[in-house]
């Protein structure tokens, strides 16, 4: 029944159907964590979804709202919680990767 409603929505929108590979599903650390976010928390987690994935189906990951100082500075992250600042973003990036899922990162104009 929902694929029904699903694509009744997408028929009206005009959506095109993903040429690119499989629909992405996975993780958000802003549903849990909000701005409480640090590099560690952020790596415990990617390893637990990744022991995870015969359970819960999961490629990407996405690093949400709370490395950055300011709201819209996307260059001044909290040092205090990644103190390797863009060198930790980059290992974040390719922890995920290694766990087998699609780094995301959360940005808003």
């Amino acid at each position: 029944p929902m694929a029904h409603y699903l694509d009744a929505v997408a028929g009206h929108n005009n959506a095109k159907p993903m040429q690119n590979g499989p629909i992405l599903t996975g993780w958000c650390s802003w549903y849990h964590y909000y701005e409480n976010i640090e590099e560690t928390t952020l790596t415990e987690n990617f390893s637990r979804l990744s022991n995870l994935k015969a359970k819960i189906s999961s490629n990407v990951a996405i690093i949400d709202d709370g490395y950055i100082t300011a709201w819209g500075d996307w260059n001044s992250m909290k040092k205090k919680q990644f103190p390797r600042g863009e060198l930790g973003m980059k290992a974040l990036a390719e922890n995920i990767r290694s766990n087998g899922m699609k780094p995301g990162l959360w940005l808003a104009p």
